[in-house]
């Protein structure tokens, strides 16, 4: 998808979410979830982990 379509589209769902009511906290994850969605960039559990609540362990 085109770096375009995917700001506007991005644009339209955090007015949409903000005016349904969702804090602005919450918006801002799911944009940047959606964002990497559609990026293709399929590693967002791993990221917004890490970023979230620091190192994350990895299995024995």
């Amino acid at each position: 998808m085109d770096m375009m379509w995917i700001s506007i589209l991005l644009a339209f769902a955090m007015l949409a979410l903000l005016s349904l009511g969702v804090w602005v906290s919450f918006t801002l994850i799911a944009i940047g979830g959606l964002g990497l969605i559609l990026s293709e960039n399929y590693q967002v559990d791993l990221l917004f982990a890490t970023s979230s609540w620091g190192r994350v362990p990895r299995g024995r």
